[in-house]
């Protein structure tokens, strides 16, 4: 989930894309486009919150490393969320976590 802030200032229609890049540097995902519209109940709100939320459940993952999510607006990079990636051991399962 990305949570986005935005000021009455940026009132109206946002279009967004979100990419996932993999360690070598490729989109690892097509990118997705939300469109986020932002508007305020009255002028004494000085900000409100638009969540993004992505479904990544049964997202296949081909190798480890890390990899970073990156969400722009107009051709701006606005945030860069890293994801690092570990192969499971199933020997260190019993131990603790991987890492």
């Amino acid at each position: 989930m990305v949570r986005l802030t935005f000021e009455p200032s940026d009132a109206g229609r946002h279009s967004l894309v979100i990419r996932c890049i993999d360690p070598s540097g490729q989109e690892s995902l097509p990118p997705f486009e939300p469109v986020v519209e932002v508007s305020f109940p009255s002028t004494f709100v000085p900000f409100v919150t638009r969540n993004i939320v992505m479904n990544l459940q049964r997202l296949r993952v081909e190798k480890p490393g890390l990899y970073r999510w990156l969400v722009e607006s107009r051709g701006q990079t606005l945030a860069t969320i890293p994801l690092r990636v570990t192969l499971f051991d199933e020997s260190r399962s019993a131990i603790g976590p991987a890492g």
